[in-house]
């Protein structure tokens, strides 16, 4: 290891750890994990002394102008990651590990490889003279092996060809056999939809059968790539059959082949998907195999995937920012990948490495063959056997496949082992890579476009963090919360609400990111366990507001152990007494040194009271108010005063108003609470009223979890 000297610490640099700039900030990545960190130079210094062994004293001391919540943000990710570690996320796997009481849950069946279009791109050659159907025994079999197999459910059997709908008669059979474990299993179809009657929609529908089309785009491109047999376009009867399905409420997903075409028109295939309400989206990568072996024009280039994707990412952003989850543009794939980079989900069998090739799927031939993927159907070199041959559970236990040819970690592949990106890429799908002709050896086009496109998102992430749910990956936070938390009643009591108290309410009711804190009460800074209690909400990553008189801010030790407790924010009621506005005025003078010290991103100021109370004493503290302060009065001054007579005070009182700072509001009514945000007109879900004399010292199993409004 390298030394270097950063602040106090003489730090070693772990070689596990690789270092990327990305524009002001530097990336840290761990190639093996995936870990990473975006970080400013501070940041940097601050998870450099973590990873080293600094604990918190020494970075408060080391760092006291960082707030409390990032130090610890940042230590936790040094100290709790896997940045350290030398072992891949995607070890190779045995046999028996990969067996052990898990099997395959999707079976993809080729109902017929007949098919009554000619895709320019079809990777099994569809059409070409086959005439073979599969036999409804074959097919029921696959469902009772995959059901024993499984037999706490999960189970997928996906009806494919060909063109599966060619043998429809099946598809009737098959519905109705599985009806009766369809608390077990999915039946879903991919169907190019040309051959869809209405009788069909509604007897698919019936059955509860999901149905996948395969579309195009826009007729100038469909057209082009899945002609009818004849050479005649197809795109009029799709659109026919996706009608149907519409019609009888189905919301259709459309898997749309990624060509070099498709790729430099995408913004009209997303206007014409979103134009016809499809709006569930998987843009197929292009497999050179079969047909697709002599369409090479169609192949789009690692700079052309790109900008598609740019400009999808760009479309889904903005498209998604008002939709509910159920209404939103998505595209599985691109889901997907931004749930491994953002969310560090591995769970799609396809963007996983060793991918699900024989693990989570196979491929069953017309005849009842078996493959390690429906990728695979027909090629001899990943056939496993038949269904003649025995139960499939004993197949996949013996099979020397599984051994030869799906232990594909990246950094078994000679291509991917010095890769920074190699456990956040999602190129390693086997049947690309192999029919490519790479073989894990040659970069491929995927490759040169996941270069681009995994930086691309992290930089897009650190300037939209909404980014991860804009694009489907993770699910839209709940709505924020206000919760109101008594510390102390008017008039004492007996027993007071202890840190540890508070920190069990906040995980009580699921206090979280989105939710702002206020600890108010007579006076919570008389409370000596305020400091913990602020440290309890940094730790659920929720908002603290201090509701205080502030008159305890001229002790400048207390105050800056509430900084270094993690305090975001305060709200101040000036009080009526002058030589209390004094000592406040004082106060607020410690409060800007600290906050200027500790940085802009937090400690907004709230300062509240009647228009009266606001006098030549708090001058000086108006004067520093920052654009995200805010200072809220009520009432009406007794004194009329002509505009060419302004004091400094009505001065600075009108650039404040002028500035959005200075806000007027109403009366408080005798039905409100008296603290701040609680008023009775805010919706109910929004408030959350916690009150110590209720809660202090007490089983909390005892009350209810639903949100309640504050007490009149």
């Amino acid at each position: 290891m390298c030394e270097t000297k950063i602040g106090v610490f003489m730090m070693k640099v772990n070689p596990n750890i690789t270092w990327l700039p990305m524009g002001e900030k530097e990336l840290a990545i761990n190639p093996a994990t995936g870990d990473w960190l975006l970080l400013n130079g501070r940041g940097k210094e601050i998870f450099l002394a973590a990873l080293d062994g600094a604990d918190e004293a020494e970075l408060n001391k080391a760092f006291p102008g960082v707030p409390e919540a990032d130090r610890r943000e940042l230590a936790r990710a040094a100290k709790s990651g896997d940045f350290l570690s030398q072992r891949d996320c995607g070890p190779a796997h045995s046999v028996s590990s990969c067996y052990g009481g898990s099997f395959p849950k999707l079976a993809v069946m080729n109902l017929t490889e007949d098919c009554n279009l000619k895709c320019s791109y079809c990777y099994v050659g569809a059409g070409e003279g086959q005439r073979e159907l599969m036999k409804p025994e074959t097919a029921f079999r696959v469902v009772d092996e995959f059901l024993a197999m499984n037999p706490e459910g999960s189970v997928n059997i996906m009806m494919h060809g060909g063109e599966p709908l060619l043998n429809y008669e099946l598809v009737q059979k098959l519905a109705e056999y599985t009806d009766p474990f369809r608390d077990k299993m999915l039946l879903s179809i991919q169907t190019n939809a040309t051959l869809l009657t209405e009788e069909r929609v509604r007897f698919l529908m019936e059955h509860d059968v999901s149905v996948g089309v395969s579309l195009d785009g826009p007729p100038e491109l469909h057209n082009q790539t899945r002609p009818l047999q004849s050479g005649a376009g197809s795109f009029d009867q799709a659109m026919r059959g996706i009608r149907l399905l519409q019609e009888a409420g189905c919301d259709v997903g459309v898997i749309c082949v990624m060509t070099g075409k498709c790729a430099e028109h995408i913004d009209r295939v997303l206007d014409f998907f979103l134009e016809n309400g499809i709006h569930k989206l998987s843009f197929s990568p292009f497999l050179e195999v079969a047909r697709g072996k002599t369409d090479l024009d169609n192949i789009a280039s690692p700079e052309q995937l790109f900008e598609a994707y740019r400009r999808i990412i760009d479309r889904m952003i903005a498209y998604n920012a008002d939709k509910d989850e159920a209404e939103m543009l998505t595209d599985k794939l691109l889901l997907n990948w931004a749930k491994k980079i953002f969310l560090n989900e591995h769970d799609f069998m396809c963007t996983r490495a060793p991918c699900g090739c024989g693990r989570d799927l196979l491929g069953i031939g017309v005849n009842g063959d078996i493959y390690l993927c429906d990728d695979f159907i027909n090629d001899p070199d990943f056939r496993i056997g038949s269904l003649d041959d025995g139960p499939i559970r004993r197949q996949l236990l013996t099979t020397e496949l599984i051994e030869t040819k799906c232990q594909r970690a990246m950094a078994d592949l000679p291509r991917c082992r010095d890769c920074v990106w190699r456990s956040l890429c999602a190129g390693i799908c086997y049947s690309g890579d192999y029919y490519s002709g790479a073989g894990g050896v040659e970069e491929t086009p995927l490759c040169k476009f996941f270069q681009k496109l995994i930086p691309y998102l992290i930089q897009r992430f650190d300037q939209l963090p909404e980014l991860p749910v804009l694009l489907g990956a993770a699910p839209r936070p709940e709505p924020p919360r206000e919760i109101f938390v008594a510390l102390s009643r008017r008039g004492g009591q007996e027993e007071g609400l202890s840190a540890q108290d508070f920190a069990d309410l906040l995980r009580f009711h699921t206090v979280g990111k989105n939710d702002t804190v206020y600890l108010c009460g007579d006076e919570p800074t008389a409370d000596p366990e305020l400091p913990m209690m602020l440290r309890a909400a940094c730790e659920a990553r929720a908002k603290s507001m201090l509701v205080t008189n502030g008159l305890r801010f001229a002790e400048e030790d207390w105050l800056q152990t509430l900084f270094e407790a993690g305090l975001q924010g305060v709200w101040v009621e000036i009080p009526e007494e002058p030589a209390a506005r004094e000592a406040l005025a004082a106060g607020l003078e410690r409060y800007f040194r600290l906050r200027e010290k500790y940085g802009p991103r937090f400690h907004p100021l709230t300062l509240r009271g009647q228009v009266d109370t606001v006098d030549e004493r708090l001058l000086p503290a108006l004067k520093r108010l920052r654009e995200d302060d805010q200072l809220r009065i009520y009432g009406r001054s007794g004194k009329l005063v002509s505009n060419k007579m302004l004091t400094p005070l009505m001065r600075t009182m009108q650039a404040l108003y002028a500035r959005g700072i200075l806000l007027r509001e109403a009366e408080p009514s005798p039905e409100s609470s008296g603290e701040p945000g609680a008023d009775l007109t805010e919706p109910r879900e929004r408030l959350l009223w916690i009150d110590s004399e209720n809660y202090a010292g007490r089983a909390l199993e005892r009350f209810p979890a639903r949100l309640l409004t504050p007490d009149p």
